[in-house]
Order: structure tokens, then C-alpha cells, then sequence
């Protein structure tokens, strides 16, 4: 999955021709995966809904994978998933064990992560290409996920 991400990053930094088609046919396979571990998990779960839980958020998943450069909001998510904001909330967190706002700023600060690896380009940049608004609030939150700042994981 982080090969995945990390060649999402690429190709959404690099825009050759035809990258928006591969980054959509990438983000379709990184959802697969996800939704293949998530049935391997309920193999193992005593459970029944917990793939049902899954199902309901899948649309909320495709769009932050596809879109999370853009603002995304609770309310935009649930009205994707046609459930409640509280309902969708609470769906979320049973099936990926954490909350969807987590989920959104790990997975920025994964495609963040690639690039900084990957490009040239400023950390203040990258930050903003992923969606992160305040650069301040992109470092800490890199350095708590990574355990690293942006700049010393270029080094």
C-alpha cells in the first residue's frame, strides 16, 4: 500500500500524460487492498457487520484518496455515504479504527511523505499540495506521525 501511495504522489507531482487516469486506476487499487484486508479482518471478527460498516464508507474512502489535496469536509463525506454526519462518524471509526479526520491528515501525511522523498520540491509546498492549509500544523503533525520532521526525512 505505501508502494501505491508513494507512486500516487509521483505521478500526481511529475503530470505526465494521462496521469489523472492512473492515479484514479491506483486509488481503485489501494481501495481493493483495503477492502481485502478489511475482509481478512473479518475473518477474524466475531463481527458480522463489520464489512457492512465498511461498505457504507467506501464512497468517503474514493474521495479522500482521490481528492485529498482538496478541502474535505465531515458534512461533504456524509452526504457522499447518504447517512447522518453522527451515523457517519460513528461508521467510520467502528470500521477503520480511527476517525475519519485522522484518516484524512495520516493519509496526507503519507502521500506528503513520498513526495518529500521523492521531489525536490519545498516541505512548505508539499504541504500545501497535500492539503494542509498551515504549514505549522503539516510539521507537527509529520513529526507525531513520522516521528521525523519533514526536512530531516529528505536528508
Amino acid at each position: 500500500m505505501q508502494t501505491l501511495i508513494k507512486n500516487i504522489a509521483i505521478e500526481t507531482q511529475v503530470k505526465k500524460p494521462y496521469y489523472k487516469l492512473c492515479v484514479q486506476g491506483m486509488t481503485q487499487q489501494l481501495i481493493a487492498l483495503l477492502l481485502r484486508q478489511c475482509v481478512s479482518v473479518q475473518e477474524n471478527k466475531t463481527d458480522k457487520n463489520h464489512l457492512k460498516l465498511k461498505n457504507v464508507i467506501v464512497p468517503a474512502l474514493s474521495k479522500i484518496h482521490t481528492d485529498y489535496a482538496k478541502e474535505l469536509s465531515i458534512d461533504e463525506l456524509s452526504q457522499l455515504c447518504m447517512v447522518s454526519k453522527s451515523h457517519f462518524c460513528r461508521t467510520f471509526k467502528k470500521a477503520m479504527g480511527v476517525t475519519p479526520v485522522q484518516y484524512i491528515n495520516s493519509y496526507r501525511i503519507d502521500i506528503a511523505s513520498a513526495m518529500i522523498k521523492n521531489t525536490d520540491e519545498p516541505c512548505g509546498t508539499i504541504a500545501g499540495l497535500c492539503g494542509f492549509d498551515d504549514p505549522s500544523y503539516f510539521y507537527r503533525l509529520f513529526k507525531l506521525q513520522k516521528g521525523v520532521s519533514p526536512t530531516s526525512l529528505r536528508k
